[in-house]
């Protein structure tokens, strides 16, 4: 199991707590229905259900859809945010029921149809399902900006950020992604809507930005679609066993147990940097926004893709608390788009094996 299951265990015995959830983003694309701050918007509520002993409900909810295409793509041969999520969506689904027994999968879609964030907060809430997962595409302005962010309402609610650690650890750690890590209301400076109005624990997942050419490409590919929604369906399933749930394998067997423990292992051993900038050409190591860090900065050539030169902030850590810590200060100190990659010398040394 992975790292965050210490974490995580025990957590059903909690008390209540409440979060909302929305099916929209923070990006130049599809205008986000965020919470009026000047009308008074109602407590978030999230019921702490028991699960052991019954059929868990997950609601999957693949944003935007029918004219609301979401992030446009970039050209004919790739494809829009609402067509890349949908299939993500299927595929988390399928790993689901390839897997895990006493799962109840409940769709806002299942085709290229609008549906509204009311609607949207309706079926879940009316289900009176255990858990919500939105997924969504990215997009910035400055197209170096890349990786994967999970969207929680309030770190108060404490099932929700257990199941968006899973989920992160999940991108870091086996994916492989770049991870920009898990905001909250405070750090988007907005709610949204389907976070703030559901009743259950859920998260929003933006699984990369299509505004980023590599990662547009990536997330267009079969393989990319694959990784994702596999790091998606494990992020939960491992939340489901450490807060003790009560889910259920298909196939308890010692196969699965090792792939268990392989997991557990290969998280075990990755080491991680603080990025805060990417280039395609190179940038002085005296340049006065490194100086002001007053830490080492260090640079990696990635030879092949656009962004040739990425450029990280202090030490490498194989200790995820104290790396986030570090990516926090970055932040603070002129780099907010700073996020963790895996060490691209340990990468580099995969990749050669």
């Amino acid at each position: 199991m992975t790292a965050v299951i210490a974490l995580l265990a025990g957590l059903l015995s909690l008390p209540a707590e409440a979060q909302k959830k929305g099916s929209a983003k923070t990006s130049t694309k599809t205008p986000v229905k965020k919470v009026n701050a000047v009308v008074k918007t109602p407590p978030k509520v999230e019921y702490n259900r028991p699960l052991k002993g019954k059929t868990i409900r997950v609601v999957l909810d693949p944003g935007h859809g029918g004219h609301d295409p979401g992030t446009l793509r970039s050209s004919q041969k790739f494809s829009h945010e609402k067509d890349i999520v949908l299939e993500i969506s299927q595929l988390v689904a399928k790993y689901i029921d390839e897997n895990l027994e006493n799962i109840e999968l409940i769709h806002t879609r299942q085709a290229d149809n609008f549906v509204s964030l009311e609607e949207r907060v309706k079926l879940a809430n009316s289900a009176e399902a255990d858990f919500f997962v939105s997924i969504h595409c990215n997009a910035n302005p400055r197209s170096w900006v890349s990786g994967t962010q999970v969207h929680i309402h309030d770190h108060a609610f404490v099932r929700s950020l257990a199941l968006a650690q899973s989920i992160d650890e999940e991108f870091r750690v086996r994916a492989r992604r770049p991870s920009r890590g898990i905001f909250n209301t405070k750090d988007r400076r907005h709610s949204l809507y389907v976070l703030q109005y559901t009743t259950m624990p859920g998260v929003l997942v933006e699984i990369g930005f299509l505004s980023n050419k590599e990662e547009e490409r990536y997330l267009n590919g079969q393989y990319g679609k694959e990784i994702i929604a596999s790091a998606i369906y494990r992020g939960l399933r491992n939340y489901l066993v450490a807060a003790e749930t009560g889910v259920r394998f298909k196939t308890d067997s010692p196969a699965g147990r090792k792939q268990l423990a392989e997991e557990k292992a290969d998280s075990e051993k990755i080491r991680y940097r603080v990025q805060i900038t990417a280039s395609e050409k190179k940038i002085p190591m005296t340049h006065q926004d490194f100086k002001k860090l007053k830490m080492p900065v260090k640079e990696h050539l990635f030879e092949g893709e656009t962004y040739r030169y990425r450029y990280t902030a202090g030490d490498a850590f194989d200790d995820i608390t104290k790396a986030t810590e570090l990516m926090r200060e970055v932040r603070k100190k002129g780099f907010p788009d700073a996020y963790l990659i895996i060490d691209p010398q340990q990468r580099a040394e995969a990749i050669k094996k």
